[in-house]
């Protein structure tokens, strides 16, 4: 929070040198799994993993559950539009590199991984990066990429920090949130209140564990796109007096009763609860 409390063009430079540091992370793993790559072991399934049971399922969803958090931050460049040089031209070219350089870079670190180690071993590994580059180039290298893991995960914060802090800037612009949101700084010209407000939040919530916050932020993110993208279909007074209630709930129902689960080896499941989710 404190790297963002400056001007907007300081940010840029400072998002370009994290930017640096989590794509030569990537890049390393990536090449160093290519290099002792073996596509037998890479695509090596456990008995009955296309078994179209209550198992795959439940592991299909605990998989998409990060995937959809992964891809999330795509969009954070439209919420900098303001400040953005050009922003017609931008924005959309940001959007789609983001989404082709996440995939890019998603499935070819996965299959790397998988290629140079076994999944029994990725399996029961909590911390697959470090264990993963310490079992090709020794511990010392381990501790180094487990270091780096927290820069990419600093580079993370940084930038969706600064996007989400305007979001309650341009509602109290408009009106439809609290006007003390919509103070700038009175030198560096950014909307300050919002960005202490948010950070101060997510200052809070690091005290949770991860597969917490990823699960509640997957479930709050469909039940509000549901609320939101409401279906002609519910057009009758009877259904119309529920949706609002119900329509809601479905989404995160599926999530939760599917999605999730935690266990001691780091796979995340859940359970379905009336009124929270709970994770392991």
């Amino acid at each position: 929070m404190f790297l963002l409390y400056r001007r907007i063009t300081i940010i840029g430079r400072l998002a370009s040198f994290l930017w640096v540091g989590v794509m030569g992370s990537a890049l390393w793993i990536i090449i160093s799994g290519l290099l002792r790559f073996n596509a037998r072991q890479a695509f090596t399934f456990p008995p009955g993993a296309w078994t179209l049971n209550q198992d795959f399922f439940l592991g299909l969803g605990a998989a998409l559950l990060i995937a959809v958090y992964d891809y999330w931050g795509y969009y954070n460049v439209c919420y900098l539009g303001g400040e953005i040089t050009d922003p017609g031209r931008v924005i959309p070219r940001a959007i789609l590199l983001s989404i082709a350089g996440v995939a890019l870079l998603y499935l070819t670190m996965n299959v790397s991984i998988l290629g140079a180690m076994p999944w029994q071993e990725v399996e029961k590994s909590r911390f697959i990066a470090s264990d993963f580059m310490a079992r090709i180039w020794g511990p010392q290298t381990g501790a180094l990429v487990t270091v780096m893991m927290l820069w990419t995960a600093f580079a993370s914060v940084f930038s969706l920090l600064l996007g989400y802090s305007r979001v309650p800037y341009a509602a109290a612009l408009e009106g439809d949130y609290f006007k003390i949101f919509a103070r700038v700084h009175p030198k560096h010209h950014f909307p300050h209140v919002s960005l202490l407000w948010l950070g101060t939040m997510a200052a809070i919530f690091c005290l949770f564990k991860l597969a917490d916050v990823v699960t509640a932020l997957v479930v709050i993110r469909h039940s509000t796109a549901a609320a939101v993208m409401r279906p002609n279909v519910m057009a009758t007074p009877l259904l119309s007096a529920i949706e609002p209630t119900i329509i809601p709930m479905m989404p995160a129902a599926l999530t939760v009763i599917v999605a999730t689960r935690t266990t001691e080896a780091g796979t995340i499941r859940s359970r379905a609860v009336p009124t929270a989710v709970t994770v392991e």
